[in-house]
C-alpha cells in the first residue's frame, strides 16, 4: 500500500529535467506527499544516501562524473535495497535491460513522461519493493527455523549454482554465505569422483525424469577438505509458468551418525572374530575330555566305582552343556557375520516335526514331560532349510522343558496351514511370560526370571538364534501367552506349493524362449531381409 508521504532522492545533473518531475510529482500532493532531495553528481548522491534513509530514487545514467551501467552499481554499493528507476534519454533498449539486471527496479525515459505514467511508475516500484521485501522477511523467518532446527537448507539454479543457503549450511561448510552465493554446488563441495554422479541425477532431476527423493545421502566437502555426510530431502523449483528453474534441498548432517555406526560395525566384528577364535580353541579340549570320560565309562581303562560314575556322568554333562554353549556362539557370531547360509528345498512338515521330537526324547524323558502333536490331516510342505527349522524346533521345546513343573510338564506341537504360510507353534504349560518381557525374550543374552524351581540357566542365545534364522527364512516369531497360563511360541514359514512353483518355473521358462526367439528374429530375420533386397 502507497505511502502518504514518500522521500525521493533525484539524481540528474539537469535542473530542468529535475524541475519537470517535481512539478509532475506536485499534481498528487493530496493524495501522496513527495519530499524531494536533489543531487546533481554522484559523488553528492553518495553523500545524501550515507546521511539519510530514501524511498525510492530516481537515477538519470549520465551524471558529470558517473555514467551508463557503473552508476547503477556505485548506488547499489551503498544503498542496496532501495527501489531505483531510472531516468534515461537513452534509446538503446539493451541498455536499459542490462540496468535491470544490475539491480534497477524500472526505467523510463525522459521523453515519455506524460500524464500518470511517472507516478505510476513510482508506485509499482513501491509495491514490488514491499511484496519483495515481505518474501525476503518470510524468507528469513523461514531460514531462522531451519537454523534452530539445525537443517541445511540450500536452493540451486539449473546450473547448480547457489542461490540460497542459510547459516547453519554455510557454517557446516566452514564458510560464509555470501563467500557461497553463485558458486556451482558441485564444483565446489562434491568430491570430484561423486561429482559425475551427482551431476548426472541433478540433470535428472531437472529433466522432469526422476521425482523428489526422500533421505538421499551425499557426501560434501567443506572448505577445509573435511568430509561431510548429509541426507537431502530435494524438491524441485518452478517459475509461474510451470517451468523447472531450480532445486530445493534441505539437509541433515549424519557424520556422527554414520561414523558412529562404522565403529559399531568394526566392534561387532572384532568381537565375533574374538568369539568364533575363543569357541573353536575351546572345542579341541572338551573334545579330548569328552573322548576320556567315555572311554572311563565304558571301562577301558578298568573297572570304576559306584561313585566315580557317578562322578564321571555329571562331568559328561558339564561337557555336553559347555558344548552347547560353544555350538550357540558359534551359530551367533555365523549369523552376525552374515556367513550363516540356508540350504532351502521343499520340506515335508509331518516328517520335520516328528524328527525333531524323536532327538527331543531325551529331553522330555529327563524333565518327566508328556508331548502332544497336532498336525494338519494332509501333509504340507515349507520351503525351508530342514536343519536350521529343526534347531529352532529343538530350541524352543528345550527353552520350555526349562519352565514346565517337574511333575505334569507338557509341552504341545502344533501346526496350522494358513494358506501361503505355516505355523508351527510350541506350548508349554509353565507360569507363561510377563508382557513386558514378550519382545525383550528375543534379544541377546536375556534371561526371563520366570523358573519354577531351580531352572536351568543357559546362555540366552538360543530364542535370539531362533529369531535370527526364521527371519533368514522370509518368517517371523513372536510369543504369547495362553488362556490357561502357560507361554506359546509361534513362527511362520513361506508354504512350498508344488503346482504353484512349477507354474512358476515354466511361465519364466517360456517367457525366456519368447526373448530368444524375439532376438532370433531380430537378428537373422533382420539378415535375411538384408539378404533379398541384395539380390533385387
Amino acid at each position: 500500500m502507497l505511502s502518504n508521504k514518500i522521500k525521493v532522492l533525484l539524481v540528474d545533473d539537469d535542473p530542468v529535467a529535475r524541475r519537470s518531475v517535481e512539478l509532475r510529482l506536485a499534481r498528487y500532493k493530496k493524495r501522496t506527499s513527495f519530499d524531494i532531495v536533489n543531487a546533481d553528481s554522484m559523488k553528492t548522491c553518495i553523500e545524501h544516501l550515507k546521511q539519510n534513509s530514501f524511498d525510492i530514487i530516481l537515477l538519470d545514467l549520465g551524471l558529470p562524473d558517473s555514467g551508463g551501467l557503473e552508476t547503477i552499481s556505485r548506488v547499489r554499493s551503498v544503498c542496496a535495497t532501495t527501489p531505483t528507476i531510472v531516468l534515461t534519454n537513452n534509446l538503446d533498449a539493451e541498455l536499459d535491460i542490462q540496468a535491470i539486471k544490475e539491480g534497477a527496479s524500472d526505467y523510463l525515459r525522459k521523453d515519455q513522461i506524460e500524464g500518470d505514467t511517472l507516478f505510476r511508475t513510482i508506485r509499482y516500484a513501491l509495491e514490488r519493493h514491499e511484496i519483495r521485501q515481505q518474501l525476503r522477511d518470510e524468507r528469513d523467518r523461514t531460514l531462522s527455523y531451519l537454523d534452530q532446527a539445525g537443517a541445511i537448507f540450500l536452493a540451486m539454479d539449473t546450473e547448480g549454482k547457489i542461490t540460497l543457503i542459510n547459516k547453519v549450511g554455510a557454517e557446516l561448510l566452514g564458510t560464509e554465505q555470501s563467500e557461497i552465493i553463485g558458486t556451482n554446488w558441485f564444483e565446489r563441495f562434491i568430491p570430484r569422483n561423486e561429482q559425475p554422479e551427482k551431476q548426472r541425477i541433478f540433470d535428472e532431476m531437472l529433466q522432469g525424469n526422476i521425482g523428489n527423493f526422500e533421505q538421499f545421502e551425499c557426501p560434501v566437502v567443506t572448505v577445509d577438505n573435511e568430509k561431510k555426510t548429509i541426507a537431502w530431502s530435494h524438491s524441485l523449483l518452478k517459475d509461474e509458468a510451470g517451468e523447472i528453474n531450480g532445486v530445493l534441498s534441505v539437509g541433515t548432517d549424519i557424520t556422527l551418525v554414520r561414523e558412529t555406526e562404522r565403529q559399531i560395525q568394526e566392534h561387532n566384528r572384532l568381537k565375533s572374530e574374538f568369539v568364533v577364535t575363543i569357541t573353536h580353541e575351546l572345542r579341541t579340549p572338551l573334545t579330548i575330555f569328552r573322548n576320556v570320560i567315555s572311554n572311563a565309562l565304558a571301562g577301558v581303562c578298568g573297572k570304576i566305582s559306584k561313585k566315580l560314575r557317578r562322578d564321571l556322568e555329571a562331568a559328561n554333562e558339564a561337557v555336553d552343556r559347555l558344548a552347547n554353549i560353544i555350538s550357540d556362539f558359534l551359530d551367533m557370531s555365523r549369523i552376525e557375520a552374515g556367513k550363516m547360509k540356508l540350504e532351502l528345498d521343499a520340506v515335508p512338515v509331518k516328517s520335520l516335526i516328528n524328527e525333531s521330537m524323536r532327538t527331543l526324547e531325551v529331553v522330555l524323558g529327563e524333565n518327566n514331560m508328556s508331548q502332544d502333536i497336532i498336525l494338519p490331516d494332509e501333509d504340507i510342505y515349507v520351503l525351508a532349510d530342514a536343519g536350521k527349522v529343526k534347531q529352532v524346533i529343538t530350541n524352543l521345546v528345550d527353552n520350555a522343558a526349562k519352565f514346565v513343573p517337574d511333575c505334569g510338564g507338557k509341552v504341545t506341537l502344533r501346526v496350522v496351514d494358513q494358506n501361503e504360510h505355516v505355523k508351527i507353534c510350541v506350548e508349554d504349560n509353565g507360569p507363561g511370560i510377563e508382557q513386558k518381557d514378550t519382545e525383550k525374550v528375543f534379544d541377546k543374552f536375556v534371561q526371563v526370571e520366570k523358573h519354577v524351581g531351580e531352572g536351568t540357566h543357559g546362555t540366552g542365545l538360543g530364542l535370539a538364534i531362533c529369531k535370527e534364522l526364521v527371519e533368514m527364512h522370509g518368517g517371523r516369531i513372536w510369543v504369547e501367552n495362553t488362556e490357561s497360563g502357560g507361554a506359546c511360541f509361534s513362527f511362520v514359514l513361506p508354504k512350498y506349493e508344488k503346482e504353484k512353483q512349477e507354474s512358476e518355473v515354466a511361465e519364466q521358462i517360456d517367457f525366456i524362449r519368447s526373448q530368444i526367439d524375439q532376438i532370433a528374429d531380430l537378428c537373422f530375420g533382420t539378415t535375411k531381409n538384408m539378404n533379398k533386397r541384395s539380390h533385387h
